[in-house]
């Protein structure tokens, strides 16, 4: 069993303990994904995609780095987290779990977020967070500007 306390101070997805109501389908396991100042989303579901921009990040002298995974929910409907982490130790400093119905749905929830206004830290380069979350959405939503 994934004890949620733990979950938080690590800030990390995972996949959790299934609940025992029935079997998967096949390539779906269970997943919980931690949602900024609310419950976190448990659902039976596969990865989609997942990218990351950690290398540009290192690369270009950015303080932080920015990770996006799509996944199909078991039952219909679409999920993602949002990952905002340090450079210097890949510490979560910010993460969030979306779901929608549409995966249209979910890419215009995907573009309302901004980073930038984020509660992180002193030392963060606004202008640089965002242009790198602009970069990433890039290569999940195709017409995301």
């Amino acid at each position: 069993m994934i004890r949620l306390d733990r979950v938080w101070q690590e800030g990390v997805l995972c996949a959790c303990a299934d609940p025992g109501d029935g079997a998967l389908a096949e390539g779906f396991v269970w997943h919980l994904l931690p949602r900024h100042g609310q419950r976190p989303i448990r659902f039976a579901g596969r990865e989609l995609v997942g990218r990351d921009n950690r290398a540009d990040a290192v690369r270009f002298g950015r303080n932080y780095w920015s990770a996006l995974r799509l996944y199909d929910m078991r039952g219909g409907g679409f999920a993602a987290l949002a990952r905002h982490s340090r450079v210097a130790d890949g510490a979560a400093v910010w993460q969030h779990g979306f779901t929608d119905m549409t995966a249209a749905g979910l890419a215009g929830q995907l573009r309302r977020h901004d980073p930038v206004l984020l509660p992180l830290v002193a030392d963060l380069s606004a202008a640089s967070l965002a242009e790198s979350w602009r970069h990433l959405l890039r290569f999940v939503c195709d017409d995301a500007a």
